[in-house]
Order: structure tokens, then sequence, then C-alpha cells
């Protein structure tokens, strides 16, 4: 039972928010990946004080400070932190050769996008965006899903630490809650 609630609470929250679903447009992506990306979004972005079940709004003040953060947040501290990341990386010997680059692709396309979903737009189309600017040339660098779990963990993991270390500690809870989000939904519709 409390299956069926969470689906039908999806279902309603991509209606109340517009967001773009239809097979035509996401044709590898699965009824169930869209149904636990939702969910994993409600958890994260709904406003804070309500439950995601009793409140079907993404929050707007949320999205609003994830988009001021691109003012506060130099693209020189994006760039350290990729390079510590493809250092990171690059150690593991497992890993192909083209996984740094790609890395650093999705790095910079996590954040590109979700300084952008303040605009009603951008927000509509996240399962797109995820889907061609991240997962298909992801996928078409010959990567797998389990490089991109790896990546993931270390994204999620590294990015507080360096946001602490350079003085922006207030700005982890925000990217945290986008972060977890949206990387989720990367790997339950890069689960094909």
């Amino acid at each position: 039972s409390s299956g069926i609630n969470a689906e039908y609470g999806a279902i309603i929250y991509i209606l109340d928010n517009r967001l773009e679903v239809s097979t035509r447009k996401l044709p590898n992506i699965s009824y169930d990946m869209l149904v636990r990306c939702v969910l994993s979004i409600m958890a994260e972005w709904c406003p804070p004080l309500s439950p995601p079940s009793t409140d079907m709004d993404i929050d707007r003040q949320f999205l609003k400070e994830l988009h001021s953060l691109r003012d506060r947040i130099s693209d020189q501290l994006l760039s350290s932190f990729v390079s510590v990341s493809a250092d990171v990386i690059k150690n593991n010997p497992d890993n192909p050769k083209n996984i740094v680059l790609e890395s650093k692709r999705l790095v910079s396309r996590l954040f590109s996008l979700g300084y952008s979903l303040v605009h009603t737009k951008n927000l509509t189309d996240l399962f797109l965006d995820l889907e061609d600017e991240i997962l298909v040339h992801w996928f078409s660098a010959g990567l797998t899903v389990s490089h991109l779990d790896s990546v993931v963990g270390m994204i999620l993991g590294n990015f507080a630490n360096v946001l602490a270390k350079n003085g922006f500690a207030s700005a982890v809870p925000v990217f945290s809650r986008y972060l977890k989000a949206t990387t989720s939904c990367l790997l339950y519709m890069g689960n094909r």
C-alpha cells in the first residue's frame, strides 16, 4: 500500500511540476526508474518542514539559493575540485583512460544544470537534460553504470569538503540536496 501511495505521489508531483516524461523523448527510461527518480527529488527538493507526501511543490527558495551560488563559487574552485577528482579517478588502474575527461564533463554539466533549474523550462526538462547532456555522452564514451557509480560517490564524498575548505561551508547543504537527487536520478536512469 505504501508503494502505491509513493507511485501516486510521484505521478501527482510530475503533473504538478509539469516534468517532461514522455516515452517518445525518454525511450530508455522505464516507469519504475522514473518513479524512483521523482521520489529522490521529492525527498531532497520539497520544502524541508513538510513531508513530501503532503507538499507537491518544489522548494523554490532552494532553487534560488542553488542559482545564486553561481555568482559566489568561482569557476576556479570548480576547476580545482575537478582536478582533485581527476587525480583520484586516475589513480584507480581499473578505470578506462577516458573516464577523467568524461568525469570533468559530468561535473561541469551537473553544475550548469543545477544553476539553471530556477527557470521553469529547465526544471521541466530535467530528465531530458540528464539523459541528453550526461548519460548519452557517458555511455557513448564506452563507460558503464559502475563507472558512473564510482564517480558519483567521489563527487558526493569530496565536494562538500572542497567547499568547506574554501570558505563556502554555508553552500554545502544546498549543493548536497541538489547532488543527492540528481546523482540518484543519474544512477536510476543509467541502470538500463
